[in-house]
């Protein structure tokens, strides 16, 4: 990221009825600027921690990372691509878990929701087992593999969703990581 900027606009809108048309007319508009003049250089191998207070831009940053915003204005570059253009072979790339989002199906144990993502994403069965095995013990997974995703603590989501991201790698990741 080189000189990265990202605002927001905010409609704000008044409590009381006086106010309806006027603000149909001339709205109010807060100007949030959630990222200003940000450079992040991650070399490839290096691991990061990217950490600060509440609307700090944390989450922003993550965001134009993952092609889900684009800059206001700067450059955004990652594994060689711009993400925003191009997108379709980025997110092949990349993972993303959000702790307020989840890829597990709600109302079905954790196991379907990584059956199903095997077929979405047309892993090998073999490749697939020799991964899931990777990921459960990695992140022990066993313990809550049948269990209904909506009855999982928050860790446990978290950790299910990581795995996961890390059975979506690319196919000469997943061979170097599953053996």
């Amino acid at each position: 990221m080189q000189g990265v900027n990202k605002t927001f606009y905010q409609r704000q809108r008044s409590a009381y009825m006086r106010d309806v048309f006027k603000n149909l007319f001339r709205p109010r508009v807060r100007e949030i600027r959630a990222l200003q003049d940000v450079d992040l250089v991650v070399r490839r191998g290096e691991i990061v921690a990217y950490a600060g207070p509440n609307g700090a831009g944390k989450s922003t940053t993550v965001k134009l990372l993952s092609s889900v915003l684009a800059p206001t204005s700067g450059s955004v570059q990652a594994l060689g691509m711009d993400p925003m253009r191009d997108r379709v072979a980025y997110v092949s790339r990349i993972g993303v878990v959000f702790g307020q989002r989840t890829e597990l199906w709600w109302d079905q144990p954790v196991s379907a929701s990584f059956e199903w993502k095997r077929v979405v994403w047309d892993i090998p069965q073999e490749r697939y087992e020799r991964m899931l095995g990777f990921v459960r013990e990695l992140l022990g997974l066993d313990e809550f593999m049948d269990s209904l995703a909506r009855q999982l603590s928050l860790g446990q989501k978290m950790r299910a969703d990581l795995g996961l991201m890390l059975m979506l790698g690319r196919a000469d990741d997943r061979r170097r990581c599953a053996g």
